[in-house]
């Protein structure tokens, strides 16, 4: 027990990258953080893995308490240790990225965190290094989308070949 008791105290956390199509445009959930450090920022949505949780479970579990989405695409596909990437204590993040049809969801997005949508390529500067997650998880998605179909994620049950091909286009060329 001595040897646990000498370690570090290390955060982790989870973060959630949320694509959304609206049937013409890429876009990107955000919110306006709430809190210090950097109160009134856009970040990526997310929060800490509980003591009982696994981080899977957690990513689901902020992703419906920040938005009330649930059932929907979530992968993992990073974790961000930099020493100094949080100012304020040592925090681990686990990132995911999230599929969804804009138009199936959007009453569903939760205004108490002032969620917004924005163009993926007209996004906001964001807090410490969720600009790289971003950057990470368009790159993962064009690998995925490479090899499976998980862009269906993003169309409505009904769509017409312009829109899907308008997808395509905007995830490879972002």
């Amino acid at each position: 027990m001595d040897k646990y008791s000498q370690q570090s105290h290390v955060l982790l956390a989870v973060d959630c990258i949320i694509f959304g199509f609206d049937g013409n445009d890429l876009k990107i959930l955000l919110i306006k953080r709430s809190f210090e450090p950097a109160t009134d920022h856009w970040s990526l949505m997310g929060g800490f893995v509980g003591a009982n949780e696994d981080v899977d479970g957690a990513a689901s579990r902020i992703l419906l308490e920040l938005t009330g989405l649930n059932e929907v695409y979530l992968e993992q596909f990073k974790t961000y240790g930099l020493p100094d990437r949080d100012p304020m204590e040592r925090t681990v993040s686990v990132a995911y990225f999230s599929l969804i049809d804009i138009h199936k969801y959007e009453t569903q997005i939760n205004d108490r965190y002032h969620a917004e949508w924005f163009l993926l390529s007209e996004a906001p500067e964001l807090i410490f290094d969720h600009d790289q997650m971003v950057e990470d998880a368009k790159r993962k998605l064009r690998y995925k989308a490479a090899l499976h179909p998980i862009l269906f994620e993003l169309l409505p049950e009904k769509f017409t070949i312009p829109q899907l091909q308008s997808l395509y286009e905007q995830v490879y060329n972002t």
